[in-house]
C-alpha cells in the first residue's frame, strides 16, 4: 500500500472500503435515533440520493477523480468525516445486502473492473476531527452539497459549545455572523421545544423529535415566533442564544403553536408558514399578560404609520426628486389612517421606499458596493442589497442602527419576505393595517429616517 505524507497535515493512502466506517457524529445524521452503520446506510439511501450516486459510479466505472474522502482514525476505526455519501454508494455496490430489502433491486450490478476500482479508495487521513472542520463548513454550509438546516444548526452549536467565539466560527467557515447567530438561536429554540415536559412518549417517538422537525421544516415550526408576536411573547435570547421570555406561561404558548403546526390540536386547524401571530392571538390570550388598569391618560395626537416621516433630500438631483415623490406619497397614504383602506398598496410603496433609501445610502457611503449591487442597466436584487447591509456593520456609524436593520431584515429577509409575499401572492397573504403598524413600531420609521438623513 503506497502512502504519501504532507507534514503535519494529512496522509494520502488507499484504504479498503470495507475498512471505512460512516461517521455517526456527522451533523447530517442528527435526526437518527440509532446510529449504527446499517441505520446510517438506510438513512442515506432514503434521504440523500445515494442510489442515484451509486448508479453514477457504476456508469463511470469508479469514483470521479479529484475529490478524496477525508478520514480520521479513532479507536482503530477509520471514520469518514467527508464523503459519507460516496463511501456508502461504494459499500452497497460491493455488497447490496447492506441496503434495506426494499432498495436492493434498485442497486445496479457492477462489472468486474468497476468492482476492482472501488474495492479500495484513495483518502486523506487527518490527525483529528478538528482539522477537517473548515472543509466540512465550506462544503456543507454554503457549498456543493448543503446539509439540511438542522444539521447546519448542530454544526455551529458544536463549535460554539466547544468554546469557540462567533468570530472563530466565521474564520473557520466563512459564514456571516448574522447567519451563525440566527442558526444558533433556531438550534436552541428547537432544543427548548424538545425539552418541554408536555409531550407524551408516543409524541416524542413519532412527532416531536429531530427527524420529524427535519421532515416538517424548521421554518414552519419557528417562523411564527419571529413575526410581530415576539414582542407580545416577550421573547428574547440570552448571551448564549437560548430563548428566554418574561411570560410565566411561555412554554404553554409554545406547546399550543407546535401542536397547531403538527396538526394535533383537536378542533383547531393546522397553521403554516404564512400564519402570523395575530391570526392565533385569541387562541393563546389566556397565557398573555392581562391589560393593565392604569389611569386613563389624556388622548395623545395619533401618528398614523409613516405620516410624519422626516427626510433630508436634495431636490436638485433627479434621484432625490423621485425619492421625495415616494416619501410624500407615503405620507399622504398614511394620513388619517388611509393605509388601513389600502394596505396592499401601502405594502408595495413601503417596499419601494426601503429599496430606494438603501440604494441612496449606499451611493453616498459605499460607492463600490453601490456600483456592484445597483446596476443602472438591470433590476437590482433587494435581498442582495439588504444582505450587504446586514453583513457590513461598518456602514452604520451607530451600532444601534445596524442592530435595528438586522432585526428588521435578518439575512435580507424578515419583513421584506412578507412584502414579497404580498406582492407576488396576494391571494395567499394580504397585509392589514395592524401588520403595517407593527412594522413601524418595530423601528422601520426610525430606520428610514436614518437612511434618508
Amino acid at each position: 500500500m503506497e502512502v504519501g505524507e504532507m507534514p503535519n497535515r494529512y496522509l494520502v493512502k488507499r484504504v479498503k472500503v470495507t475498512d471505512l466506517s460512516l461517521d455517526p457524529e456527522n451533523p447530517r445524521f442528527i435526526a437518527l435515533t440509532d446510529k449504527d452503520q446499517s441505520s446510517i446506510i438506510a438513512y442515506l439511501i432514503k434521504n440523500e440520493n445515494v442510489l442515484d450516486l451509486a448508479r453514477s459510479i457504476s456508469s463511470f466505472g469508479g469514483l470521479m477523480p479529484g475529490e478524496f474522502p477525508i478520514v480520521c482514525v479513532e479507536n482503530d476505526h477509520h471514520f469518514v468525516l467527508e464523503g459519507n455519501r460516496r463511501i456508502c454508494s461504494c459499500k452497497i455496490l460491493l455488497d447490496p445486502d447492506l441496503a434495506p430489502a426494499e432498495h436492493k433491486a434498485s442497486i445496479p450490478i457492477i462489472t468486474g473492473p468497476t468492482r476492482q476500482a472501488i474495492k479500495t479508495v484513495q483518502v486523506h487521513i487527518v490527525n483529528s476531527r478538528e482539522e477537517a472542520q473548515i472543509v466540512l463548513g465550506t462544503r456543507h454550509i454554503q457549498g456543493v452539497k448543503k446539509w439540511p438546516s438542522i444539521s447546519k444548526f448542530v454544526f455551529f452549536a458544536r463549535h460554539f459549545e466547544a468554546g469557540r467565539s462567533i468570530e472563530d466560527i466565521i474564520l473557520l467557515t466563512g459564514v456571516s455572523k448574522s447567519v451563525i447567530v440566527t442558526s444558533l438561536k433556531k438550534h436552541y429554540f428547537l432544543q427548548y421545544i424538545l425539552s418541554l415536559g408536555c409531550w407524551t412518549d408516543l409524541e416524542k417517538q413519532n412527532l416531536v423529535n429531530y427527524a420529524s422537525l427535519h421532515r416538517i421544516g424548521v421554518d414552519r415550526i419557528l417562523r411564527i415566533f419571529n413575526t410581530e408576536g415576539s414582542s407580545e411573547l416577550k421573547l428574547s435570547y440570552d448571551t448564549h442564544y437560548r430563548p428566554v421570555s418574561a411570560l410565566p406561561d411561555f412554554g404553554k404558548v409554545v406547546e399550543h403553536i407546535v401542536r397547531r403546526v403538527l396538526g394535533i390540536l383537536p378542533g383547531k386547524p393546522a397553521i403554516s408558514t404564512r400564519t402570523l401571530f395575530s391570526g392565533i392571538r385569541d387562541d393563546v390570550k389566556q397565557w398573555l399578560p392581562k391589560p393593565s388598569k392604569a389611569k386613563t391618560k389624556p388622548p395623545q395626537p395619533t401618528e398614523f404609520y409613516l405620516e410624519n416621516l422626516a427626510y433630508n433630500l436634495n431636490p436638485a438631483t433627479l434621484e432625490d426628486r423621485a425619492l421625495i415623490v415616494v416619501c410624500e406619497d407615503m405620507k399622504r397614504i398614511s394620513r388619517a389612517g388611509a393605509y388601513r383602506q389600502y394596505p396592499l398598496a401601502t405594502s408595495y410603496l413601503t417596499r419601494a421606499l426601503i429599496e430606494h433609501s438603501c440604494k441612496r445610502y449606499l451611493k453616498i457611503n459605499d460607492g463600490v458596493a453601490h456600483g456592484k449591487l445597483c446596476s443602472p442597466t438591470k433590476d437590482s436584487s433587494l435581498k442582495n442589497i439588504l444582505q450587504y447591509f446586514c453583513n457590513n456593520p461598518k456602514l452604520f456609524p451607530t451600532k444601534n442602527y445596524h442592530r435595528l436593520f438586522v432585526s428588521l431584515f435578518p439575512n435580507g429577509g424578515g419583513i421584506k419576505e412578507m412584502m414579497d409575499l404580498n406582492m407576488h401572492h396576494p391571494d395567499l397573504s394580504l397585509p392589514t393595517g395592524t401588520i403595517l403598524e407593527g412594522w413601524a413600531s418595530a423601528g422601520l420609521k426610525n430606520l428610514l429616517e436614518y437612511l434618508l438623513r
